[in-house]
């Protein structure tokens, strides 16, 4: 996602967003060495978020992510996260993510089996292969790889996740993943997984990635990620929609999407761009693409402000993951004030924009939505 901070070894893994981190701009999270040598953190997450739309209470804003309550107080995420690398005496290490709150229902919504899943957002098992390049074997849940956004607000530049995040992206996997440095400037990664937001398969297939991440020791940094595989399903589930992908309509479909992100922080500056194009196509059944871009310019004006702002654009032309063949755009601007090293709060306006009559209003639907939020982030 951002410029990578710190060297990513056998007794670090991590996915490919997360190792794109840049620590001059995100801070690391503290950690705690707790029992059995693990090591221990958290993250409580609130905001109160305004809609200029007036929707009903208890409806959810569209197009968002995690932050879909309006004119109310939300404790959205409540995590804790335990992890012991490996060691000569236990050569495996362990990763574990527990959620609680609202996020956590909507990062699983589509989940096609057991609901309790949600708790748990990451576990895996790390098994060191090779030494010499790195090599290891994750075996278990990880977040998705073929991203730019992640689950915590405290790894994005701005509160809300982007368009492409929440309607073009999975969001978590349960399979393989096997890390490796390629060289000093270069890491590998290849993946086989259920599907997208699949901790049961529920149509039989299995999914494949990869990505390619380029971390030179200029402050820029590039990602490309393939996933492809057989997404969708023929019973709905409990959101309503088909598979643990969302989508509309009942079938399967082979899904393929190509991601590249890159990132480049000159001083005080950080300008990243992402960009998603998948398709999804099956003889005999009606298919489609979408496709998005999205470009973050951050300032850190001292050491404890900042300001970013995030124009995107999202095309889901044959509605396959809006219910409508249309086009949304987006800009966000967010200000931030740390106000110490576990402790964050986030101002933030945003303008969404459909082709649709697609966010909810006090007396119906507008193809516009205005939003300001507050948040509150600590770590510990």
């Amino acid at each position: 996602m951002t410029l990578l901070a710190c060297t990513v070894s056998a007794q670090t893994p991590q996915t490919p967003a997360d190792a794109a981190k840049d620590a001059g701009t995100q801070t690391k999270e503290k950690e705690n060495t707790g029992p059995a040598g693990f090591d221990i953190s958290g993250l409580i997450d609130m905001y109160y978020q305004y809609s200029f739309n007036h929707p009903p209470a208890g409806v959810n804003l569209m197009g968002r992510a995690w932050d879909v309550k309006n004119d109310s107080f939300t404790l959205t995420l409540l995590e804790l996260t335990a992890k012991r690398a490996p060691t000569k005496e236990v050569p495996v290490g362990i990763t574990a993510v527990f959620n609680l709150g609202k996020t956590a229902d909507l990062v699983h919504l589509t989940e096609p089996g057991t609901k309790s899943i949600r708790f748990l957002q990451q576990g895996y098992v790390t098994i060191p292969l090779a030494r010499r390049t790195s090599t290891t074997l994750d075996v278990g849940k990880f977040q998705a790889w073929a991203c730019y956004d992640q689950i915590e607000p405290t790894s994005t530049e701005n509160y809300s996740r982007s368009l492409l995040y929440t309607l073009g992206e999975p969001f978590y996997h349960v399979g393989l993943r096997l890390t490796t440095n390629l060289s000093r400037e270069w890491m590998g990664y290849v993946y086989l997984v259920n599907g997208w937001n699949n901790a049961e398969d529920d149509n039989g297939g299995k999914t494949i990635g990869a990505s390619l991440m380029y971390m030179p020791k200029i402050p820029f940094t590039f990602m490309l990620s393939y996933i492809g595989g057989d997404e969708g399903s023929d019973t709905v589930n409990s959101a309503g929609m088909f598979g643990g992908i969302g989508f509309m309509m009942p079938g399967v479909l082979n899904v393929q999407m190509v991601n590249f992100n890159t990132a480049w922080t000159p001083g005080r500056w950080k300008l990243a761009f992402n960009s998603d194009y998948a398709s999804a196509a099956k003889p005999g059944m009606m298919g489609g693409h979408w496709n998005g871009q999205s470009l973050v310019l951050r300032y850190q004006i001292d050491s404890a402000w900042a300001a970013a702002v995030r124009p995107e654009h999202f095309e889901d032309s044959d509605g396959l993951r809006t219910g409508a063949g249309q086009n949304l755009n987006s800009i966000t601007a967010t200000l931030e004030r740390r106000w110490h090293e576990n402790a964050i709060t986030r101002l933030e306006y945003r303008h969404d924009h459909a082709a649709s009559m697609f966010f909810p209003t006090k007396n119906g639907m507008s193809n516009n939505q205005d939003t300001i939020t507050l948040a509150q982030l600590f770590r510990f």
